[in-house]
């Protein structure tokens, strides 16, 4: 696996964890956080009105743990009011909300608060998540319910969860994707934005279900960023701490509030936005491949000088290379040729023909691939790495496909289309690249 970069100095990151019953998953959460690169950090452990032995037993668990501070309200306050105490209990740069019912990684908070760090206009970053609506990965939605999907739970198990955080930390590549709203299972805030826009509204949602897209408008407004980090994941057991018929209450009550206050056509409008979004789309699609066999793979290094690789091709477990910097790649529906020949500029240069796709990549850069589609994966990973670094393509010697046809059933003239022997799906077509130069 790709070893990440080292994290900073979180002294300036406290966490703030809302709770109401559901023990056994919170000292689940403060376990695995205390296990975890924040594990340092100030915590807040929010309880807001749960029976006395929640309390008891939290306040025993942690007993000896300094920077774990439990705060215990007499009678239930609501969600909302909750966090917003916790937060007015904090003193540093960055907060983070995290729901009781996440398990974290060894490695989440230092992404997070990096890039937070890099631009002052970024007010909130979030990770992907296996439960976290458009954040999910590796399916968007539950094809049998038509709800948001939970993907069987992907990272409850510890080893799994660092497995799948080290499989994104290949794929995602430090990829930095706008967005209009995050899910508020886990997001780090910078916290002179939330008072720069008076925090939450307590008021109009008091019990939660709303709060978090109520504020993410507002923070917009105001001009700052939002933006989920591709290359972080947190794992999320969703709603412990309320049946299925109250979050269903509350979430009404919550849509009509954001309908009142903003209209009922922007929070709808805003989720067509999200579920569109092509970078979380493409890391949706990279990682539903690499998981193909229900467990995350490990991923290979391929040296620059390794020559002829064959990877595995319709099979129930694909491999999964990393490409290494330094090289030049013949990537085709076959496998990789791989010579130790370096990018000539700066960036990634980008060729291709009918018979293969050709990425040199200069020192320090990688490429993941997902060996049971090499140029499909190929084509989504140099996606994802325009992101965050310039592509440079030095030729595209494709010829165009059979003609279209128009409604009336004319010619409308030949199409660009993908070489039969890439065995490109079809959504591929919709891949974009961020940051991309013609060069001859």
């Amino acid at each position: 696996m790709s070893t990440p970069a080292a994290a900073p100095d979180l002294d300036d990151l406290s966490i703030v964890i809302p709770v109401y019953g559901a023990l056994e998953e919170t000292l689940a959460c403060v376990d695995s956080l205390l296990l975890s690169d924040a594990g340092g950090c100030p915590i807040f452990l929010m309880d807001d009105g749960s029976d006395w032995h929640v309390q008891d037993s939290l306040r025993s668990a942690y007993a000896d743990k300094p920077n774990v501070t439990l705060i215990s309200h007499f009678r239930n306050r609501g969600y909302t009011r909750n966090i917003s105490m916790g937060v007015d209990q904090t003193s540093t740069t960055y907060v983070c909300i995290l729901n009781s019912d996440t398990l974290l990684p060894a490695i989440w908070a230092g992404p997070l608060v990096a890039r937070l760090d890099s631009d002052a206009y970024l007010a909130g970053v979030g990770p992907l998540s296996n439960a976290a609506s458009y954040q999910s990965v590796p399916d968007l939605v539950d094809p049998e319910t038509g709800k948001f999907s939970e993907n069987d739970g992907l990272g409850f198990d510890p080893e799994e969860r660092e497995t799948v955080a080290a499989l994104l930390r290949s794929l995602g590549k430090g990829g930095l994707v706008d967005v209009p709203i995050l899910n508020g299972f886990c997001t780090v805030f910078r916290r002179s934005a939330l008072d720069a826009i008076g925090g939450f509204d307590t008021e109009g949602y008091p019990e939660g279900y709303g709060e978090e897209n109520d504020l993410c408008i507002r923070l917009k407004a105001e001009g700052y960023r939002l933006c989920v980090l591709l290359d972080c994941f947190v794992h999320h057991q969703k709603s412990k701490s309320f049946g299925s018929a109250r979050k269903e209450t509350l979430s009404a009550r919550g849509a009509r509030t954001l309908s009142k206050k903003f209209g009922p056509e922007l929070v709808p409008s805003l989720s067509k936005q999200m579920a569109a979004s092509l970078p979380l789309n493409n890391i949706r699609a990279l990682v539903k491949a690499a998981l193909a066999t229900g467990t995350a793979p490990e991923v290979q290094a391929l040296a620059a000088d390794a020559g002829n690789v064959t990877l595995i091709q319709e099979s129930s477990a694909p491999s999964c290379v990393t490409l290494s910097g330094g090289g030049t790649y013949q990537i085709s529906g076959r496998g990789v040729t791989a010579a130790p020949i370096a990018a000539p500029l700066d960036g990634i240069t980008v060729a291709a023909n009918a018979d293969a796709l050709e990425v040199s990549l200069p020192e320090g850069a990688t490429l993941t691939l997902v060996g049971g589609a090499p140029v499909d994966s190929a084509l989504r990973a140099l996606s994802q790495a325009s992101l965050t670094q310039t592509l440079y393509v030095t030729g595209w010697d494709i010829p165009p496909g059979p003609p279209a046809e128009t409604e009336d059933g004319s010619d409308a003239g030949p199409t660009a289309a993908w070489p039969e022997a890439w065995a490109m799906p079809e959504e591929t077509e919709s891949l974009t690249f961020s940051r991309l130069w013609l060069t001859n």
